[in-house]
């Protein structure tokens, strides 16, 4: 589980050297990446991803599960 979350942020900053619409699909893939790893097959995953500038919703899910 350890090397899946730096693998997870590593494709999310790869992905800002390509467009918009990429990146999105980027994150998306590798979140569910994530969610199809054995290590988390009983875990609760939760992922919101908000533009800085408009706070417009990019990529959302499980957005409303809180973590604690």
């Amino acid at each position: 589980m350890r090397l899946k979350i730096p693998l997870l942020f590593i494709s999310i900053l790869a992905g800002n050297i390509v467009g918009a619409q990429n990146r999105i699909q980027n994150l998306e893939k590798a979140f569910n990446n994530l969610l199809a790893d054995e290590q988390a097959k009983h875990a609760i995953t939760s992922l919101c991803v908000l533009d800085a500038n408009t706070g417009k919703v990019l990529f959302a899910k499980n957005e409303q599960i809180g973590l604690a």
